[in-house]
């Protein structure tokens, strides 16, 4: 894997990020910002013109130009409301019905409320999103995640930001296992 953190607000930085990915791995297809929260600013506040005024260059324009597509997160949220009210921002924002969907259960590990993560994940699909749920590995909540309307899982590998690499091998290869024709994108403490 390649970890490249970056400044979303440092035009040079990003772009800079987006071509050593483009070096090491090949082209770049989707931009995800994995930032969370920011309690700096009101929701409201942080629109497309907002981010053209970061930097020296308009911040919108340059992800344009990029020719990659926006993932935008739920990350933060600790109910399905929060989150479904944060997807539906994000769509407007970003143009885009694609949402990295996150409930978070847990405060210290940040582990997924499942429970939330299906609800929201129902009302996000049945809005037409198309949602990448960030999950656990359990293969009962993955079968509610694709029977709510997902097309794609994001079970972790390990609790986010520990950096402990694949903590459960035969849970990942039984969720490949019991959905073949499914994306997996394992998500979170790659290590």
């Amino acid at each position: 894997p390649l970890f490249l953190p970056c400044d979303v607000t440092d035009i040079a930085a990003l772009r800079a990020a987006i071509e050593n990915v483009r070096e090491k791995v090949g082209p770049v297809a989707v931009l995800v910002n994995n930032a969370a929260n920011d309690d700096r600013h009101a929701v409201a506040e942080v629109t497309p013109d907002y981010w053209d005024h970061r930097g020296g260059e308009k911040f919108w324009s340059l992800v344009n130009s990029l020719g990659v597509r926006i993932l935008p997160n739920t990350a933060g949220c600790h109910s399905a409301k929060e989150a479904v009210t944060t997807a539906k921002m994000a769509r407007e924002v970003f143009g885009t019905s694609w949402i990295k969907l996150e409930v978070i259960g847990n405060h210290d590990t940040l582990q997924p409320d499942v429970f939330g993560l299906v609800e929201a994940a129902r009302i996000l699909c049945e809005d037409g999103f198309t949602v990448f749920p960030y999950t656990t590995d359990d293969l009962v909540v993955a079968e509610r995640l694709l029977g709510a309307g997902c097309k794609v899982l994001m079970p972790w590998c390990a609790p986010i930001g520990s950096a402990l690499g694949p903590i459960n091998i035969m849970a990942l290869r039984s969720m490949r296992g019991h959905f073949p024709d499914v994306p997996l994108i394992v998500d979170a403490g790659l290590g």
